[in-house]
C-alpha cells in the first residue's frame, strides 16, 4: 500500500485559507451525508478532522507518510469529535 503525505488547500469555518500537509489515516462519513478526512496535521502537530467540502485542492507528495499506530488516532477521535462540532 502506498501511503503518501497530502498537501492541500483548506478553508476553515471562518473562511481563512491555509495550506496543510497531512498524513492521511481514514475517511469518515457523518451526519447529513458529510465526509471527513482524519489525519496527522503537520501544521498543528496533532490529529485533525477535515471536512471534505472545505478542501479547495489536494496533491499527493513524493514523501511517504510514516506509520502511525491505530491507537494514536483512536485516542484522539472521541475528543476531536466532542470538542469540535465543526471540524477545522
Amino acid at each position: 500500500m502506498r501511503r503518501r503525505v497530502l498537501r492541500m488547500g483548506y478553508e476553515d469555518r471562518k473562511g481563512r485559507s491555509t495550506v496543510r500537509e497531512v498524513e492521511p489515516a481514514v475517511f469518515m462519513g457523518g451526519r447529513g451525508g458529510q465526509w471527513y478526512l482524519m489525519g496527522m496535521d503537520r501544521l498543528r502537530q496533532d490529529v485533525r478532522v477535515f471536512k471534505l467540502d472545505r478542501i479547495a485542492w489536494a496533491e499527493e507528495t513524493a514523501e511517504a507518510a510514516p506509520e502511525q499506530s491505530p491507537e494514536r488516532y483512536a485516542a484522539g477521535l472521541p475528543g476531536v469529535l466532542r470538542e469540535s462540532a465543526e471540524p477545522e
